[in-house]
């Protein structure tokens, strides 16, 4: 068997290709995987901030009107017990996300902190007499590259 240097540089060159070949698959491979996890990521942290919103509305006492909702705040009503016997008063809690801090803040008080969604907004879907049917909740990827919107009811709604 005749060992040439063509046949030797020809057979690396082959080499060469093959495991440049194969990293450009290990690289694609990866960044699918990465883009992958940060989707992921994304969604699991809308479904935490959706299942706290929800559980907000789920213990508001009145109807959320449409002068209550605006693009980066929701006021839900709640009781506030008062100290008289048998007397009760709706109070307005604000809740509101903070795009400087990406912080879900409700009544002045900080309830979950995220990292992958850049921001939500809130608008309300209403009748003609401005009775909300429901509050879309949209979400922002921080770097814009998925939004989702999400409708929510809230306890005593048109459509509940």
């Amino acid at each position: 068997m005749d060992i040439t240097l063509s046949g030797l540089i020809s057979s690396l060159v082959v080499v060469v290709i093959v495991m440049a070949m194969l990293g450009l698959i290990f690289d694609i491979t990866l960044r699918v995987l990465n883009e992958r996890q940060e989707y992921t990521s994304f969604y699991s942290e809308i479904q935490y901030i959706s299942d706290i919103i929800d559980n907000l509305f789920a213990n508001s006492v009145s109807k959320i009107e449409e002068q209550d909702v605006t693009t980066n705040s929701i006021q839900i009503p709640f009781y506030k017990p008062t100290q008289q016997y048998n007397d009760v008063v709706t109070q307005k809690k604000l809740l509101q996300f903070n795009t400087a801090n990406k912080t879900l803040v409700f009544d002045g008080k900080i309830i979950a902190k995220v990292d992958k969604i850049g921001s939500i907004e809130f608008s309300a879907t209403s009748t003609e007499n401005s009775t909300i049917k429901f509050v879309i909740i949209k979400f922002r990827h921080k770097n814009n590259k998925w939004e989702y919107s999400l409708p929510m009811l809230s306890a005593l709604s048109e459509a509940s």
